[in-house]
C-alpha cells in the first residue's frame, strides 16, 4: 500500500516509522530541509533503550502532490485549511485519516468528495528529538471510526496496516470516540500550560484537581452523552499514566508555539453557545492561553 504522511513532527515520524516496515510511506513535511535530511538517514525511532532505523520517501507539501492509498493527516489542525485546499483537487479518491486534537476540524471535511474519510484518536507518546528522530515514548493504540463510509471499508483498509507493535481498534460511534478524547484534553492540557506542571501535578496537588473538575464540570455539560463516572475516572487514569509528560499544550507554549485551544476549547465554547450554557471557568482559560499566546497587532 503507497501511504502519505503529512507532516513531518513528532506524530508524523511515528507513524511514517512503523508503516514503513510493510508499506511504500511517502512523508510530506514543511521544509525541503527536512525532507532532504529523511531521504539521506531515515527515521531513527527510539523505544525505551531500542534504536531502530526507517527509510522513507521525502517530499516537500505542494500544490503537485501526488495521490496515495492512503493519507493520514498529522499536522495541527490550524493548517488543515490550506493543506485540503490541495487534497480537493486530486484526481482520484484515495482514504483520508485525520488525526487532530479536538474537533475543530470537523467542518473542514465537508466539502471533501472522498468516499472514505476516517477519524483518529492518538494513544502513543511521541516526542520528536530532531527532524529524523522520534522518542516513542508511550505505547498505546489508535482508535479510528469512519465520519463518511463503512465499518467493512474501514476494517479492510486498516487490516492492511495493522501491526503488532502499533495496533489500531475500530469505533462505531465517532462522535463518543472524539468526544471522549477532546475532554481529556479539554480538563488537562489548558491547565498545564498556565500552571507549567506535568500531568501527574494535577492529581498529586489538591487544589489543581479540584480546578481540573471544575473544567470537568462544565465540558460535561456540553459533551453530552459521556458516562459522568466512568469519563472522570479516565481523566484521573491518564495523568497516573503520563504523570511525567508535559502536554502538547504546555511544550507549544514553552517553545512560543501557536496551541490547539481553538480546536479544543474553541469548539466546546462553539458548542455552548448554540445550548446556551454557561462555561465562565472553560472561557477564562481560553483567554487566558488565546493571552499568552499574544504577539501583538
Amino acid at each position: 500500500m503507497k501511504i502519505g504522511v503529512i507532516g513531518g513532527g513528532a506524530l508524523g515520524l511515528l507513524y511514517s516509522s512503523y508503516l514503513s516496515t510493510d508499506h511504500q510511506v511517502t512523508v510530506f513535511t514543511r521544509t525541503i530541509s527536512q525532507a532532504n535530511s529523511l531521504n539521506k538517514e531515515g527515521i531513527t525511532l527510539q523505544r525505551g533503550e531500542e534504536l531502530s532505523r526507517h527509510y522513507v520517501i521525502a517530499e516537500v507539501f505542494n500544490p503537485q502532490i501526488h495521490t496515495q492509498d492512503l493519507f493520514i493527516f498529522t499536522v495541527k489542525q490550524y493548517n488543515l485549511q490550506k493543506i485540503l485546499e490541495q487534497i480537493y483537487k486530486l484526481p482520484q479518491t484515495p482514504t483520508l485519516l485525520f488525526l487532530q486534537n479536538g474537533m475543530g476540524h470537523l467542518p473542514l471535511l465537508s466539502n471533501l468528495k472522498n468516499e472514505n474519510i476516517i477519524l483518529g484518536v492518538v494513544e502513543h507518546g511521541a516526542l520528536k528529538i530532531s527532524d529524523t528522530h522520534v522518542i516513542h515514548s508511550g505505547v498505546g493504540t489508535t482508535k479510528i471510526s469512519p465520519w463518511r463510509g463503512n465499518e467493512e471499508t474501514v476494517s479492510s483498509v486498516f487490516n492492511e496496516v495493522q501491526n503488532s507493535s502499533f495496533s489500531y481498534e475500530i469505533k462505531r460511534n465517532w462522535y463518543e470516540m472524539l468526544s471522549n478524547k477532546l475532554i481529556i484534553n479539554t480538563v488537562i492540557n489548558p491547565l498545564t500550560a498556565i500552571y507549567k506542571v506535568r500531568n501527574g501535578e494535577l492529581i498529586e496537588n489538591k487544589y489543581l484537581e479540584k480546578s481540573m473538575f471544575q473544567v470537568f464540570t462544565e465540558a460535561m455539560l456540553v459533551l453530552q452523552g459521556l458516562d459522568s463516572f466512568q469519563t472522570w475516572n479516565q481523566i484521573l487514569s491518564v495523568c497516573r499514566k503520563t504523570s511525567s509528560n508535559r502536554s502538547s499544550m504546555l511544550r507549544d507554549i514553552e517553545e512560543n508555539r501557536q496551541t490547539e485551544i481553538d480546536a479544543i476549547l474553541g469548539f466546546i465554547i462553539h458548542e455552548a453557545d448554540k445550548k446556551r450554557i454557561d462555561i465562565p471557568v472553560i472561557r477564562f482559560l481560553y483567554h487566558s492561553i488565546k493571552g499568552m499566546e499574544y504577539k501583538g497587532g
